[in-house]
């Protein structure tokens, strides 16, 4: 799944716009990264990455 996929899902399931998708995803990554251990994580990442990049889009740049 592509992080794009991922927001767009929680975008449609929530009832918020992908903006805000995006930063309550990210939120949760952020969250999910401070207490799983680093393989965990890289697992995660992996899964919801953009094409091609090294981690998922909308948090790049620090947005939490």
């Amino acid at each position: 799944m592509a992080m794009d996929d991922l927001v767009r899902s929680v975008a449609l399931r929530a009832g918020i716009s992908p903006a805000q998708a995006a930063h309550a995803v990210c939120a949760t990554l952020t969250f999910l990264a401070a207490r799983l251990p680093s393989p965990v994580m890289g697992h995660i990442h992996e899964a919801v990455r953009e094409d091609g990049a090294e981690a998922p889009g909308p948090c790049e740049g620090g947005r939490s």
